[in-house]
């Protein structure tokens, strides 16, 4: 799952979600350095506190920014196979 948006003015097409799902992979749940991604399967009813801690998340990317001056991370989406 991709936790970010794009605001666009441009003509895009309208599709679907992927029909794939992680299965049993779990590469984002071992590369989150604090932990935040809980590895809970997706289910569109179901809150993202459930699957993601965005405290957490949000409190080691502050901790980045102070140590490298850039508020980012991204392990998550680097480990994805479903997203390379």
């Amino acid at each position: 799952v991709r936790l970010v948006s794009v605001l666009t003015a441009a003509p895009l097409p309208v599709d679907s979600p992927l029909e794939q799902d992680c299965g049993d992979c779990l590469a984002c749940v071992a590369a989150c350095p604090p932990g935040a991604i809980k590895g809970a399967a997706f289910r569109p009813d179901q809150p993202l506190s459930e699957r993601l801690d965005a405290v957490a998340c949000t409190t080691y990317k502050d901790k980045v920014r102070d140590r490298w001056g850039k508020r980012c991370c991204g392990l998550c989406l680097a480990s994805c196979p479903m997203g390379s």
